[in-house]
């Protein structure tokens, strides 16, 4: 949360084979954790329980969802005039009361005018919420983006929201991608948009998530030969849950655990064969700008011709 340090640049200069070692000498000298402790300790308080290096990957698309999630919360805020983050008693009853309100009305005005249902519990019973990757998708669409500035009256209040919608919008959409990225660029980019939550909304809170995304992706987009991470998406894994849901239900023998999670295997096995996934696919790929059959709206041979929207535009840029 400090304007200093995000100019200064976030490094990430610590290995797993470097945290385990600080253990082992906090092990071996009897260093007992302290809250708020992060000299001696590194801020660690137990054992590593990996030596693969996990912050080396951001997760795609569970990264778009905490993005959603976190520009609602500042919508929510900034709305109700609640410049406070967090719930619980930091509120107080009055705030608390305001925050609902102004809750339930952007999420109604998301929903008339947009129609998405943002933030709401999952209407399938399946539990979570109704933020999901494709949800994302839309709400960071340009399309959504008058829409979402309407919210407010104050034409900078107008304008701040309009320059980080459309800058998480690029960032995530750089992110998704698969192509070779100007690194030098995307970390301006990220950077010019950490400033701006700073500047403009000093009282929001960074989460874990978009602190990784606008102080890290840039190096991580190194770490991956300079592509952006659209081929590291766990989109296509989560898109199995409802198969694993129908597969354990009415698919897989009962008798026991073990039973039931190998039949699960076997069927996920099968349907990964090439030619039975093929005939899986029901209905041809479709293209809801021209209607046309053979290709979807990202490669649509007449959007191309058009130039596309200002945001694929800009993206290029980055490419």
């Amino acid at each position: 949360h400090s304007a200093d340090n995000v100019r200064a640049g976030f490094a990430i200069d610590r290995t797993m084979s470097s945290i385990h070692e600080t253990w082992q000498d906090l092990v071996e000298f009897e260093v007992e954790p302290q809250a708020g402790d992060y000299g001696l300790r590194a801020g660690l308080t137990q054992q590593p329980l990996t030596n693969e290096p996990v912050t080396h990957v951001i997760p795609v698309t569970h990264a778009k969802i905490r993005c959603l999630e976190w520009l609602l919360n500042l919508l929510y805020r900034t709305y109700g005039g609640v410049h406070v983050w967090g719930r619980g008693k930091k509120l107080g009853d009055a705030r608390r009361a305001r925050l609902d309100k102004a809750r339930d009305h952007v999420r109604q005005h998301i929903e008339d005018h947009l129609h998405l249902r943002v933030d709401q519990p999952d209407p399938y019973g399946k539990g979570g919420t109704t933020n999901n990757g494709p949800m994302a998708d839309r709400f960071f669409a340009e399309a959504s983006r008058d829409a979402i500035v309407a919210l407010f009256i104050d034409p900078t209040l107008k304008e701040k929201v309009r320059s980080l919608h459309r800058n998480l919008s690029l960032i995530l959409r750089i992110m998704s991608s698969t192509r070779k990225i100007d690194v030098a660029e995307l970390a301006a980019l990220c950077k010019d948009t950490y400033l701006l939550i700073l500047e403009s909304f000093p009282w929001a809170s960074i989460s874990p998530s978009l602190h990784r995304i606008l102080a890290h992706l840039p190096e991580k987009v190194v770490l991956n030969g300079g592509e952006g991470l659209g081929s590291l998406s766990e989109e296509g894994l989560e898109a199995t849950n409802k198969l694993l849901r129908r597969y354990r239900e009415r698919l897989a023998r009962k008798t026991s655990l073990v039973d039931n999670i190998r039949d699960v295997f076997l069927h996920l096995w099968v349907r990964s064969d090439p030619p039975i996934l093929a005939s899986d696919r029901r209905t041809p790929q479709s293209c809801t700008d021209c209607e046309e059959t053979g290709h979807t709206l990202r490669s649509c041979p007449r959007r191309a011709r058009a130039g596309g929207k200002d945001d694929d535009a800009i993206a290029m840029y980055f490419t």
